[in-house]
């Protein structure tokens, strides 16, 4: 694998709070929320038999879908519990009624015989928890968990009354897996009302429900803290393959804003940088994902060593497609320096789930600019990328099993370097590293998680200096001590050639962080990074240049030197052509005359001769 370009970097991480994805920005593309739901397959299989279990299963999605034809965004959560706990969505068609108060749930059911079952299985519940989606226990579209205090039975109208207290999830349940997806199934949302196993062959509505809604942040977090810089227009949606986010970006003729705290203190205070012309375009897709958590139970476990205690498996898939980014920076730069500036920030449109927790990504294309030159200059360089398609799988819990493939297939081409000097000597390190990122937060914001991956696509280092024609040809090649006339020709027109010679790193790695409000955890935060791969430095093809300084069709600038030369020794040629074919003219002239052939031949080539002399 070759790669023989410049430079380019991208992270991946997962999943972002609601306070992260649109603090500042109210432009911000809207949360998704997802709503409780339920596949067909799954109503159709429900028992007859009153059960509780300690471990629940639970989908929900951004829609419904009734034809193969249309996938839903779903997330699938499953929990597990210490206690035995109710899901009321399993017996609701064995009910006739289904009342949630204040104080408790009222179960009334429909046959004296399930009636019966109930009680002796419900009776055992008190300690336990029920899981409810109905109206006057929860918001449409959400599920809330409930302590049992107490129960009751009446066998005169064949009801059980639960005495509950909401309760939060992380209290109720010690381990969860949370996965996402996309899926073609048949998905209904929940409503409030119960849905029984015979309406399976009642027509079902196939109008797709809005769920998208705007999330006000009123998160106070700190760890993970982004800036939200929306370029305009921008198109952030859920699509029926993935949630995805149109990269879109122009910009052209504008300089940057100089970090906060970045000062100058070299004698050239003067530092300029901005965009000539800068372009991405493309599209980032967040297709599939997970994590299992281990969540302590405050009573059981007295310490943990490390908030990484309670992560037992993460991973997300995120697709970059077809990505093109042209990049051409125009700088008056200091003698030296570095400097690493945003050039926009993007997050896409996350997903909540109700009352568990939330999540997004966010890209955001840095500009690295590393630079150390002998005066100032005023000077243009880049470079242009495609890249049709690379797809990151990310282990957060096995960074090194994590890969990323495609990014071989990558195309660049430099942008021809540009001054308005001639003698520049200039070391140039030139990188865009889009940075692509997820994290999420659970649980009022207890755990917050953010991780992912770099990839140098690559980071370029260009070298440009000064040689002497005398002593190199116009591909920057030393020459002997007898040059030819040509040579030496260019050389006088050209004391210096501008040789630029470069070469490009390629690296990929991983890293994820971790907080966690937790007053079992001796250590609440959590950092690793691990590289995945790197490939050896590869030479740019190098340049060899002169600087024009009238007769180019812009003004000064610098040209291919062997480009040059060319011209120079044709119009030369040319030039030489003429002259002999106007002394021929001129000797044929005399000869055709009166005088002696042998002193008109003679007087010939002394006019000749002089003639030349002259127009010399």
């Amino acid at each position: 694998m070759g790669f023989s370009k410049l430079s380019y970097a991208v992270w991946l991480l997962a999943c972002l709070p609601e306070g992260v994805v649109s603090t500042v920005n109210p432009r911000s593309p809207p949360m998704v929320d997802l709503k409780a739901a339920t596949k067909r397959s799954d109503t159709l299989r429900r028992s007859d038999q009153i059960r509780t279990t300690p471990f629940v299963d639970l989908l929900y999605t951004d829609g419904e879908n009734t034809d193969s034809e249309k996938s839903v965004f779903f997330s699938r959560v499953q929990a597990q519990s210490s206690k035995q706990v109710l899901m009321l969505e399993d017996i609701e068609d064995q009910l006739n009624h289904l009342e949630c108060t204040g104080s408790g749930i009222e179960l009334g059911f429909r046959e004296d015989s399930v009636f019966a079952d109930a009680e002796k299985v419900l009776s055992r519940l008190e300690g336990g928890y029920v899981i409810a989606s109905h109206a006057g226990c929860t918001d449409e579209g959400s599920r809330s968990v409930f302590l049992v205090d107490d129960v009751t039975a009446s066998e005169d109208t064949n009801t059980i009354n639960l005495a509950t207290t909401k309760t939060q999830w992380k209290k109720a349940f010690n381990r969860f897996n949370i996965e996402y997806g996309h899926s073609q199934e048949h998905h209904e949302l929940r409503r409030h009302q119960m849905l029984r196993r015979q309406e399976a062959t009642t027509q079902v509505a196939t109008t797709s429900i809005a769920t998208s809604t705007v999330i006000t942040s009123t998160s106070t977090s700190t760890f993970l803290s982004h800036q939200t810089l929306i370029p305009s227009g921008n198109a952030s949606h859920v699509t029926q393959t993935s949630v995805a986010l149109n990269l879109y970006y122009e910009a052209g003729n504008t300089t940057f804003s100089l970090p906060p705290g970045f000062a100058m203190t070299l004698p050239n205070p003067h530092f300029i940088i901005g965009c000539k012309h800068c372009k991405t375009t493309g599209n980032l897709n967040l297709t599939q994902g997970g994590w299992e958590l281990d969540w302590p139970d405050m009573e059981d476990i007295v310490e943990m060593d490390s908030v990484a205690d309670v992560f037992k498996m993460g991973f997300v898939q995120l697709a970059l497609t077809n990505f093109s980014t042209y990049i051409e920076l125009m700088a008056t730069p200091a003698e030296s320096g570095s400097l690493q500036i945003p050039l926009f920030t993007a997050p896409t449109a996350g997903f909540r789930i109700p009352e568990l927790g939330k999540a997004g990504i966010m890209f955001e294309p840095a500009l690295t600019f590393n630079w150390a030159l002998s005066g100032g200059v005023q000077m243009s360089y880049g470079f242009n990328l495609t890249l049709p398609s690379a797809i990151a799988t990310l282990n957060f819990t096995d960074l090194e099993s994590s890969t990323v493939t495609g990014l071989e297939n990558y195309t660049l081409e430099a942008i021809p370097f540009q001054a308005n000097v001639s003698d520049v000597n200039l070391q140039l390190h030139v990188a865009l590293r889009p940075r692509i990122e997820l994290a999420f937060g659970l649980f009022d914001d207890d755990l917050l998680a953010e991780a992912g991956t770099y990839l140098d696509l690559p980071v370029a280092s260009v070298n440009i200096t000064q040689l002497a024609s005398s002593q190199h040809d116009a591909n920057c090649e030393s020459i002997g001590d007898s040059p030819s006339p040509d040579q030496a020709d260019f050389s006088r027109n050209f004391a210096n050639l501008t040789h630029i010679a470069g070469s490009v790193d390629i690296g990929v790695g991983a890293d994820m962080r971790l907080q966690a409000q937790l007053p079992v955890v001796r250590d609440p935060s959590f950092a690793t990074s691990w590289s995945i791969a790197s490939m050896p430095a590869t030479t740019l093809p190098t340049a060899c240049l002169v600087y024009q300084s009238s007769g180019a069709p812009a003004g000064a600038a610098f040209t291919p030197a062997a480009t040059k030369f060319a011209a120079m020794k044709e119009e030369k040629e040319e030039e030489e052509a003429k002259k002999s074919g106007a002394a021929g003219g001129l000797l044929g002239g005399e000869s055709g005359s009166g005088v002696s052939s042998g002193v008109g031949a003679v007087l010939s080539l002394i006019v000749v001769h002089v003639f030349w002399g002259y127009a010399c």
